[in-house]
């Protein structure tokens, strides 16, 4: 008998088949498996050896016994052709093809229900390298964020001072425009929270984190701090300092130092230092901001009582006169000052922070917006906001404010690139993705700002959303639109977005139900410019631009001021192209000529448009 005979006689070969289909199926569970319960590509391979080992043994105890009803016998002991021999290669087959089978239904379930899910994560993942390698081309290796440092003191109400200490070291880094910072906002989100620091890395895109503690105990105070890679969770740097607190702002400017030189990052300037004070005074003015953030509507007293200790002892600390600025500013409006008198609190406070701070970056961007609002100088607020973008180039509220006039007036290419930075440095904080998403809509890039309408809800969903009817609206979606507004609550509906959606759809009953009921509002008799807005944007929305047109006058008549900020408005759309347009856009100081020739360079900090940006 041959070799290859003898091989079938013993069931060798049918073993050995069975054993490679069960092996393969054993590896794919485990493929799917050991993932899920943290088991690394190491384990996976140990498997995979002892498998492949294993299959000598099986086929070498295959040779010598063989499978019969009453156990394992010799194969000298079994005579060729016994009954129990046929069963036994019978069982074999039977073995081979339940496992066949298995293993086909699993190669389905893998093809067709596994790998789509995985080709999606797969891209996802390509995405978001994509995003971080375009970011790293954009600024090196030099993005970082600095999370809230934990408070290891004794008095847990010694909180405010870790998370002083955290944002005053985030603002020294913010000052270097070689670096790209993560704004407070975003940063302090995982404050409290056990999220591993890769995850917080992908999630802010940021090669870098800071992290650290504070333990303040009398007079001493120690600080440790440690530079970390986020995708690997490599510690790069850690030092601690354990010193007086007259030393904590020399222990602020050592660490900015510190994470500048292990960044390896070229400056064209000197690492900026922390303003000097009496460290009560800047225990003080942190305690007040702390107060601040989390005080109720209209309790501003204490915050007050604060700094007015601090700037008792240190009348020129910047931080302090901010603070102050901004409390006092808040107390009047809640006290119901009028606008003179509230601007003479900003005006008082504006020159007492400037005789000490000339770039002030608060005051920079409180001075291009009132250019902008009040003054009606276009000219003199872009060049204001440049010079502010410039001075201070991770600072998001100046780039909102920049980013928001821009798109006021129209300048839409300006707009874009500028909030996307923001959305860059604050990707946590809805107001920039919100504001990203207003400037496609008011562009008219329709099918973009519904994408990051989106977007905008996997972070912040309030009830009732008006612009997102609107959009659905002008998207020719007018039953979505009236699906959506049956969702909102009693008390918050819109008659006038009612009455372009039944207009759209055909409905002239509802329609004029809706109409009608926009045009009986009381305070429309009272000319208050929402009502007249509203109807404006109905008889725009519905074509009858005439009466919108007509109503528009009324409404320059009523509030100019209103009419400044809105003219550009998504609700307005439908009259831009009406040749009456140019005519109005003069009369606001908006003219097209006037607003693209306006006196403005994008800083080079600030990256290339994204057309996606956050999207994909």
């Amino acid at each position: 008998m041959s070799f290859t005979a003898e091989l079938k006689r013993r069931n060798v070969l049918r073993v050995g088949a069975a054993y490679v289909v069960t092996a393969w199926l054993v590896v794919q569970v485990v493929e799917t498996l050991f993932p899920i319960y943290g088991l690394s590509d190491s384990a996976a391979r140990m498997v995979v050896n002892i498998l492949a080992i294993g299959l000598v043994p099986v086929l070498i105890l295959s040779w010598v016994f063989e499978w019969t009803p009453e156990g394992l016998k010799r194969d000298a002991e079994v005579e060729p052709g016994e009954p129990s021999s046929l069963a036994a290669a019978k069982r074999l087959d039977r073995i081979i093809l339940i496992v066949l089978a298995v293993a086909l239904g699993y190669f389905a379930f893998d093809k067709f229900v596994l790998d789509p899910a995985r080709d999606v994560e797969i891209a996802e993942t390509a995405r978001e390298e994509g995003r971080s390698e375009a970011l790293v081309e954009s600024y090196g290796d030099a993005s970082i964020a600095v999370l809230a440092f934990e408070n290891m003191s004794p008095d847990p109400d010694q909180e405010y001072f870790a998370d002083g200490i955290s944002e005053e070291i985030l603002n020294l880094l913010a000052a270097i425009p070689e670096l790209r910072v993560i704004s407070r906002s975003s940063a302090f989100t995982y404050k409290g929270k056990e999220v591993p620091v890769p995850q917080i890395a992908r999630e802010l895109n940021v090669v870098h984190i800071l992290e650290g503690s504070v333990r303040k105990a009398g007079k001493r105070i120690r600080v440790t701090a440690q530079l970390i890679e986020g995708r690997s969770d490599t510690h790069l740097w850690s030092q601690t300092w354990d010193r007086t607190l007259e030393n904590v702002f020399a222990i602020q400017d050592e660490i900015a130092a510190d994470v500048v030189e292990q960044l390896q990052v070229t400056l064209t300037g000197q690492v900026p230092t922390s303003p000097r004070t009496d460290p009560e005074v800047y225990a003080l003015t942190l305690r007040a901001k702390r107060e601040f953030e989390f005080m109720a509507e209209g309790h501003t007293d204490r915050v007050i009582t604060l700094l007015e200790r601090a700037l008792s002892l240190d009348p020129k600390y910047v931080p302090a006169m901010e603070a102050m600025a901004l409390a006092k500013f808040m107390m009047g409006q809640s006290s119901g000052l009028s606008g003179d008198e509230l601007d003479a609190i900003y005006n008082d406070w504006r020159m007492r922070i400037l005789a000490v701070d000339p770039r002030n970056g608060t005051i920079q961007a409180y001075d291009a917006w009132d250019q902008y609002m009040d003054q009606r100088d276009i000219e003199g607020a872009v060049q204001s906001f440049e010079r502010a973008m410039r001075d201070h180039p991770n600072n998001t509220e100046i780039l909102r404010s920049a980013a928001a006039v821009f798109r006021r007036i129209g300048r839409y290419d300006l707009a874009l690139p500028i909030i996307q930075q923001c959305v860059r440095l604050d990707p946590l904080r809805v107001q920039c993705l919100w504001l990203l998403k207003d400037v496609h809509l008011w562009a008219g890039r329709l099918d973009l700002a519904w994408e990051y309408t989106k977007r905008v809800r996997t972070i912040w969903n309030e009830p009732v959303r008006t612009f997102d009817a609107l959009l659905l609206i002008m998207r020719n979606q007018p039953r979505e639109a009236l699906e959506m507004m049956e969702t909102w609550p009693e008390g918050h509906q819109s008659s006038s977005l009612r009455a372009m959606a039944a207009h759209a759809i055909g409905d002239q009953q509802a329609y004029e139900a809706a109409r009608a009921v926009v045009l009986a509002d009381e305070t429309l008799a009272e000319n208050d410019p929402n009502a007249l807005d509203s109807v404006i944007a109905m008889f725009a929305h519905t074509g009858d631009l005439d009466e919108a047109f007509r109503w528009l006058d009324r409404l320059i008549d009523v509030d100019t001021e209103y009419v400044y900020m809105r003219l550009l408005s998504p609700a307005w759309a439908p009259l831009h192209d009406d040749a009456r347009w140019d005519a109005y856009r003069d009369r606001l100081g908006l003219g097209t000529e006037r607003v693209e020739a306006l006196p403005f360079t994008i800083p080079a900090h600030i990256p290339p448009l994204e057309p996606r940006l956050g999207l994909d």
